[in-house]
């Protein structure tokens, strides 16, 4: 995935994926019980959607708006249908930046996880069960 440089781009790239991320009824609740309905359906957005993800390196920056996004339309699919929901942790060092966040990642449903060094990641209790 690229880039996008401005709104016109991130808007551009929002236009494109919203009929893969909806179903043709512009319903996201029926995407897991109508697949084939849904043109997101054996694509990587049925992984974004309903697998656990763990998140390493991502900022939420500015220059992100398009996963952004994406992230929050999976929350708002897991608040329509729980039973879809899948753990997402996001991972970060403790920087101020990241504590900032905290509130906006937790309201998107993802467990942060703190970790001294990112060589620390593999061994976090958070996703070994």
């Amino acid at each position: 995935m690229s880039i996008r440089l401005g709104l016109t781009h991130y808007m551009g790239s929002v236009q494109r994926a919203r009929p893969w991320v909806y179903n043709r009824n512009g319903l996201r609740a029926n995407a897991k019980t109508n697949e084939n309905l849904w043109l997101g359906s054996d694509t990587w957005l049925e992984v974004f959607f309903f697998c656990p993800l763990i998140l390493v390196g991502f900022g939420f920056g500015k220059d992100e708006n398009f996963l952004r996004w994406l992230f929050l339309e999976r929350a708002r699919l897991h608040k329509l249908r729980p039973d879809w929901a899948a753990k997402t942790w996001f991972v970060d060092r403790g920087t101020a930046d990241e504590k900032q966040r905290r509130v906006f990642l937790e309201g998107l449903g993802m467990e942060v996880v703190t970790v001294p060094e990112y060589s620390d990641i593999y061994a976090n209790q958070a996703w070994k069960h």
